[in-house]
């Protein structure tokens, strides 16, 4: 087996193509999440913000929380305020009864 020849310092070893490229998909998929998910944190404080907003106008789970059932086309969603200011949306075929 033949040695392989150590790089010099000041040098970089040869760029592999393929690796460029799938690196460079990686990152370019990792910045989009990172932006939305930048996005889905403001959207969701602004959700929890207008859930206290109208507290009073929703009904409650037998835990008490807070609830708003929201349609969006064919798709029905529970969205659940619970105590520890945690925020729960899940598509109504997904709920048990006793959330909503």
């Amino acid at each position: 087996m033949a040695k392989k020849q150590p790089t010099l310092p000041g040098t970089t070893p040869d760029a592999i193509k393929e690796l460029d490229n799938a690196t460079a998909e990686y990152l370019a998929a990792r910045n989009e999440r990172m932006r939305l998910l930048k996005i889905e944190v403001e959207k969701k404080a602004a959700l929890v913000g207008q859930m206290h907003d109208f507290e009073p106008k929703l009904e409650q789970n037998i835990d008490g929380d807070p609830v708003y059932h929201y349609r969006d086309g064919d798709e029905s969603f529970v969205v659940v305020l619970a105590a520890a200011e945690s925020l729960k949306v899940k598509r109504d075929d997904e709920v048990p009864g006793d959330i909503g």
